[in-house]
């Protein structure tokens, strides 16, 4: 703990109650040291285990100076790469926690649904329009029966008319689509003016549609 080494050739059977494996552990979780296995036996079975402790490379003896050499030259490289990966983890963490908290102040609903329609985010502001608790919104679909959209002259809309499904048949953009919709709980209608616009992967598909009123 004092010298914290940049990297630790393990052999896997020592002297004491715990083996290598074991120590290896207690040091991945302590200190995250990337540990090498030293082993006289590469036996599928010990090597299967050994990765219980998540090894950065194995080294058989006796040791030879180049397969030393790449298996300390790997381990430091993918210790790097982690390193850089928390990095980016945490980065994204409190970009969605200054993302989540902008939502839970806007005066305006906003609705992220999957790919299925189903509602995988919404905002508190969103829920309160439509007289629902964010628990009962979570995974509502569009084809919920109790999800009715009204036109301006009273007239419903078709299931394939609903926002949500626009944007996923069009993959374009929804702008300033004026509808009611009802709410069960309420037993009434509100009337909200509705933009939406989908969320590509890299294959182009559409993965999310982001519906604000």
């Amino acid at each position: 703990g004092e010298d914290k080494p940049d990297v630790i050739l393990m052999d896997i059977r020592i002297k004491g109650a715990m083996d290598g494996i074991d120590v290896a552990e207690v040091i991945r979780n302590r200190f995250d040291i990337p540990v090498v296995f030293l082993t006289t036996n590469l036996d599928e079975e010990k090597i299967n285990y050994a990765d219980y402790a998540s090894p950065f490379g194995h080294v058989q003896k006796p040791v030879q100076k180049i397969d030393l050499k790449m298996a300390i030259e790997m381990a430091l490289y993918v210790m790097r790469v982690n390193a850089k990966q928390k990095k980016i983890e945490i980065a994204l963490a409190e970009s969605e926690k200054r993302y989540k908290g902008l939502l839970n102040i806007l005066d305006a609903g906003v609705v992220v649904h999957a790919a299925d329609t189903s509602i995988i985010l919404n905002n508190p502001k969103a829920s309160d329009i439509l007289g629902l608790t964010e628990e009962q919104m979570r995974g509502k679909e569009a084809i919920d029966p109790q999800w009715l959209f009204y036109y301006e002259d009273g007239k419903p809309v078709p299931l394939e008319e609903y926002p949500v499904n626009r944007v996923f048949s069009t993959k374009q953009d929804l702008r300033n689509m004026v509808m009611a919709i009802n709410r069960p709980q309420k037993n009434d209608r509100v009337w909200v003016l509705i933009n939406g616009f989908p969320v590509f992967n890299a294959n182009e598909e559409i993965e999310e549609v982001i519906i604000n009123f």
